[in-house]
C-alpha cells in the first residue's frame, strides 16, 4: 500500500514538474516576444 502511494506521489510529481516547465517555457516566450514588439517601436539609437 505505501509503495503504492509513493508511486502515485512520484508520477504526480513529474506530471506538474513537465507543466510547471511548460507554463515557465510559455512565459518566456510571452515575455521575449512583449520585448521585441516594444523593441520595434522604439526608434532607433
Amino acid at each position: 500500500m505505501l509503495n503504492f502511494q509513493k508511486k502515485i506521489i512520484n508520477n504526480y510529481f513529474r506530471f506538474s514538474k513537465i507543466n510547471i516547465i511548460r507554463v515557465m517555457r510559455n512565459s518566456i516566450f510571452y515575455l521575449i516576444k512583449i520585448i521585441a514588439l516594444s523593441d520595434i517601436e522604439k526608434p532607433n539609437r
